[in-house]
């Protein structure tokens, strides 16, 4: 089930990149098709220090147990 999820969601993914490619071929889209592109490009470096970020944070909690059943506590 999760493997059909995924590749839904690849498949849908790619629809959309396909989608800003064509959408270029207008001379009024171009512009935004291109400064849209330039965005997702430019966030790339942003989004892997978040993910970083959340990866560190969901560290230190599963160091603390929070959310652990197994460990005993009040939390």
């Amino acid at each position: 089930m999760f493997a059909v999820k995924l590749l839904m969601t690849i498949i849908l993914i790619q629809q959309i990149v396909k989608t800003f490619f064509f959408m270029r071929i207008f001379n009024t889209l171009s512009y935004i098709v291109t400064m849209i592109h330039t965005v997702i490009w430019d966030l790339r470096v942003f989004l892997f220090f978040y993910f970083i970020l959340i990866v560190l944070f969901s560290m230190v909690f599963a160091v603390l147990g929070v959310g652990n059943a197994n460990v005993p506590g009040d939390f």
